[in-house]
């Protein structure tokens, strides 16, 4: 079936925004205006820094603040989502920090990247170090890259990741 505003073969025609006298008069409902019984809201603590490594985590200070329902930190939450097609592979909320012993929350404060140029450089730089350590580990199996699966490769890549050396 042929959706209404297409019928006619018009390219570039304009689709109807159902919403937009709403938005446009104050009269249209918002995310931040539904209010249901029992609901409850949450607060996210971000980095005040523009680069950080979390080093620890410590929630038993908030779980004690009057009001408080429920704590929420990275191993909580492990699934990947995607709230637009671009983004399928992002994590609410940072995973790493977990692996490091549990300690009060630290941030490591690190260099932060302001222009392009060093960006692309720090990431060629990581690159080729994981590409350097998929090599090592492929030499120690006695794999050959070059004639490795889409699949192979690919976890390896992984794996590669995982052993940051």
């Amino acid at each position: 079936m042929t959706h209404p505003v297409h019928k006619g073969g018009r390219v570039g025609a304009r689709f109807p925004k159902v919403d937009g006298p709403g938005k446009a008069d104050g009269s249209g409902i918002y995310a931040d205006d539904i209010r249901l019984p029992r609901m409850l809201h949450a607060k996210m603590l971000r980095s005040p820094h523009a680069n950080a490594r979390i080093r620890g985590i410590d929630v038993s200070e908030a779980e004690k603040y009057p009001g408080v329902v429920a704590t929420l930190v990275g191993a909580e939450m492990p699934a990947k989502y995607g709230v637009i097609p671009w983004t399928h592979d992002e994590q609410a909320l940072e995973r790493r920090a977990t692996e490091i012993e549990e300690r009060p929350t630290e941030l490591e404060e690190l260099p932060a990247v302001v222009d392009a140029e060093a960006a692309l450089r720090a990431a060629n730089a990581k690159f080729e170090r994981r590409f350097a350590t998929m090599e090592s580990l492929a030499r120690t199996r006695g794999l050959d890259l070059k004639s490795l699966s889409a699949a192979e490769w690919d976890a390896l890549w992984r794996e590669a990741k995982l052993n940051r050396t």
